[in-house]
């Protein structure tokens, strides 16, 4: 969630110099998230299934890298900027969570 609020408060800047910060820190707040959702795909499945279920979670991450900037590109000419970084970061996160109560 700490992603999060780093979108939010690059949402409220304006200066660029800034928002070159808070991009930084929202990387680097972001960047463990793929070990993670590996060894929690891991973690859940049986043990004969772990080199299945890895193959699919690493299949379905390199599919989402390859489409996800052209979605984000669309957010962005429809929303702005501030409001694409907003939805597209907030939402994820609320998305992993709900999936983590599951």
């Amino acid at each position: 969630m700490s992603s999060a609020a780093t979108a939010a408060v690059s949402f409220f800047i304006d200066q660029s110099f800034a928002s070159v910060i808070c991009a930084i820190v929202l990387g680097i707040v972001i960047s463990p998230y793929w070990s993670l959702l590996t060894t929690i795909v891991q973690e859940s499945v049986p043990e004969e299934n772990i080199s299945t279920a890895t193959g699919i979670a690493q299949t379905i991450g390199l599919l989402g890298s390859a489409v996800g900037p052209v979605i984000s590109g669309a957010l962005i000419l429809v929303l702005g900027i501030s409001y694409a970084l907003l939805l597209s970061v907030v939402l994820p996160s609320i998305l992993c969570g709900l999936i983590m109560l599951l």
